[in-house]
């Protein structure tokens, strides 16, 4: 097979770009080339309504200065510390507050920078399983460019957690093979990364991935007598968790306080789960697959499992061939990741999701398939090495896999049109998926057609370069024709969002907003919701799957009486009135009364009628902070329309501390004393502040430290 960097005249040219390097240099251009119109076109669907919101906020907030563990701006304000998808404790986000402001490029360029870090792990992976990195490569090409990444290009928490899964496993074996210190430390870090910057359904799954690998490297160690080696294992095993802990503490503590605050904290019902599943016809047919919606009723983005045409047949010969214990055990858990993946439509994820911890909060099933499909790529890479090193025409197997196949596909091109004549059962069915499906059994044929042929008549070199030729080819047409579906906006372009994403600063807001008039008023017709993140003005309520469980109420009353909430952010009304939660609200708010739902502000002392004027002024308006002058001639209420949450403190006139008291559903109100006054609310999480510092500081110190061995390691070599 072709080896591009290989040149054994050239020591130095060997050397630099020669082995490992050069392939990852490699993979870097190919992943860049596949996914280039990312750098023209931004990113579709939810990265508008969710990510590119909380990254511009999040770096914007970081170049200011400002941790951002309160955001202002969503729903009247959210702990973004806590929301397992907004990444707030993911370190590698916050470099590009190196390089300006975060916009819809950035988005592009940590999409692919995650693609290529997968294609990396993924490499490293395989080679654990095959000696020839030519071959490695293009497992690798098989993973970063398959129907997961295509598919939920739009969801980077997916993504993320895409691109150091392979990392995790492969960090995890070695530290099984050789415990050690750099092994323990290399593990907790990708883990780390995985945890603070992945949806925590990977993590959770990846937890019972490694609950197998290592009871079957025990029992294997038992079996021979290697009881040292056992006890090294569980040592150093140890010991990176304890260094996961460090660095994930943030993240995990966040994640428990927001258990008892979001409407999603509790235990899913099992009605709850998602119905999208993967297509098992995606393996040989992606194009048609992804874009009909008629026929395929689970949601585009979970349908994919594309890893290449030829690369499930490597992947099947690879299972016959395989004699690796590691690799038994990852194909198996891939195949029933992907029966998990089916959710409600096959009985195996409900076995899991009653039986297991933490499964029952994973909400889509399908997003497990990423198992099936790493087990699939790294398979093939054994498949290929096996494959050369038998010879093709050792391999009946896979030629007449193909040749069957490309006749199947062939009878199908003629036969399909007839089944989906002008009927009534097909009339939904739209002429592009015809030509979509067409095209596919069209290319389907011919790359099994060629491979068969090639089996058949033509040598060893040949086909050592005319394989690998065809399943790169493949792959990044793959992502070429399902890009303006699936990964960017071809009608867009990154000019066009210019006059939003730009540093406003923290502008004083005088009210609360909704999102569509906020779009309206810019004339920012491109965005969905959460524009106020943009343009720095608080939205009543955003899109979110982050709802606070004290906004439920207020937002779905205003929703069924197609209100919006107008209020300004700081106001002072003339009288609090006792409520029962479950009253609350009776109408739509003003700035005259304020009602009180928990019987902790309407008490005697506190409570009458009407209250002194109070003339209320915001001074300034930052994430987690906000300052409030106030005059009144007596005792006055001050409401500010900030969401109430165990964190938030109000120092008045910087030496005594105010009651903060939980008024009108999700806001906050104190109660300001008679005269000149200036209020200061400020959101503080002592301990998560205080595991953050020990996050970097570890995270620093590991990262040293690995880059020590290594430099030591270069120069033994």
């Amino acid at each position: 097979m072709f080896r591009p960097f290989e040149y054994k005249d050239n020591k130095a040219w060997s050397r630099l770009f020669g082995g490992d390097f050069g392939y990852c240099l490699l993979l870097l251009v190919v992943v860049t080339v596949a996914y280039s119109k990312l750098l023209a076109h931004p990113v579709v669907h939810d990265f508008f309504n969710e990510f590119f919101p909380q990254r511009f906020f999040q770096v914007n907030a970081i170049r200011h200065g400002i941790f951002p563990l309160w955001n202002p701006y969503q729903s009247m304000g959210m702990p973004a510390h806590a929301d397992p998808q907004a990444t707030t404790f993911y370190l590698p986000v916050y470099l590009f507050a190196l390089f300006g402001e975060y916009t819809s490029l950035s988005c592009g360029i940590e999409f692919v920078a995650h693609v290529f870090v997968a294609a990396c792990g993924a490499y490293f992976l395989a080679l654990r399983f095959v000696k020839a990195r030519h071959i490695a490569f293009l497992s690798a090409l098989c993973y970063s460019l398959s129907g997961f990444f295509v598919g939920n290009a739009q969801h980077l928490s997916w993504v993320i957690a895409g691109a150091w899964l392979p990392w995790c496993i492969l960090c995890l074996l070695r530290l099984l093979e050789r415990p050690g210190f750099r092994a323990s430390v290399k593990l907790s870090v990708v883990l780390s990364l995985l945890f603070s910057g992945g949806y925590p359904g990977f993590f959770f799954v990846f937890f019972y991935l490694a609950v197998v690998l290592v009871v079957v490297e025990v029992i294997a160690c038992v079996r021979k007598a290697e009881y040292s080696k056992v006890l090294r294992m569980l040592l150093f095993s140890l010991l990176s968790s304890a260094l996961f802990v460090l660095l994930s503490m943030p993240s995990a503590i966040s994640f428990l306080e927001a258990k008892s605050l979001i409407t999603r904290g509790s235990a899913l019902d099992y009605s709850q789960i998602s119905r999208s599943f993967p297509t098992i016809y995606s393996l040989i047919v992606p194009y048609s697959v992804t874009n009909e919606p008629s026929l395929f009723v689970s949601d585009l983005t979970m349908r994919s499992l594309y890893v290449g045409v030829i690369t499930v047949f490597f992947a099947f010969y690879g299972m016959m061939k395989n004699k690796d214990r590691t690799m038994t055990v990852l194909v198996v858990f891939g195949f029933f990741a992907l029966l998990v993946s089916y959710g409600r439509h096959l009985p195996f994820h409900r076995v899991v999701f009653h039986a297991l911890p933490f499964f029952g909060v994973i909400r889509i099933p399908a997003l497990v398939r990423l198992f099936f499909i790493l087990a699939l790529s790294v398979s093939a890479a054994v498949g290929m090495e096996r494959l050369f090193a038998d010879g093709p025409r050792r391999a009946s197997v896979l030629k007449w896999g193909f040749f069957l196949t490309s006749v199947a596909a062939l009878a199908s091109m003629f036969i399909i049109p007839l089944l989906l004549g002008d009927n009534s059962q097909t009339a939904a069915l739209s002429d592009g998926f015809r030509k979509r499906l067409l095209f596919d059994l069209a290319f389907l044929s011919v790359v099994t057609l060629a491979s068969s042929v090639a089996f058949q008549f033509c040598n060893l070199r040949f086909n050592r370069v005319l394989l690998p030729a065809l399943l790169v080819c493949d792959l990044v047409l793959h992502v070429f024709l399902s890009g303006p579906i699936t990964i960017y906006n071809p009608n867009l372009r990154h000019r066009d969002l210019a006059d939003i994403t730009v540093d406003r600063g923290w502008p004083v807001p005088e009210r609360l907003y909704d999102p569509v008039e906020i779009v309206h008023r810019h004339n920012a017709f491109i965005l969905w919701q959460n524009a106020g993140c943009f343009f720095k003005e608080p939205e009543w309520f955003s899109y979110n799957p982050f709802i606070l469980n004290n906004m439920t109420s207020l937002k779905d009353f205003y929703k069924s009486h197609r209100a919006r909430l107008n209020l300004p952010v700081a106001y002072s009304p003339s009288r609090v009135l006792e409520m029962a939660e479950e009253d609350f609200p009776s109408g739509l708010l003003g700035t005259d009364t304020a009602f009180c739902t928990n019987g902790k502000m309407v008490n005697p002392g506190v409570s009458r009628q009407a209250f002194s004027p109070c003339a209320v002024r915001i001074d300034e308006f930052k994430p987690g902070s906000v300052v409030v002058s106030t005059l009144s001639e007596g005792d006055a209420p001050v409401v500010l329309c900030q969401s109430f949450c165990d964190g938030w403190t109000c120092m008045m006139d910087g030496v005594s501390e105010l009651e903060v008291f939980q008024v009108n559903g999700p806001m906050m109100c104190v109660v300001a004393p008679e005269g000149e006054h200036r209020l200061v609310f400020s959101y503080r999480k002592p301990l998560v502040t205080f595991f953050l510092f020990v996050q970097v500081a570890v995270f620093a110190i590991s990262i040293v430290f690995l880059s020590i061995m290594w430099l030591r390691r270069e120069r033994c070599e």
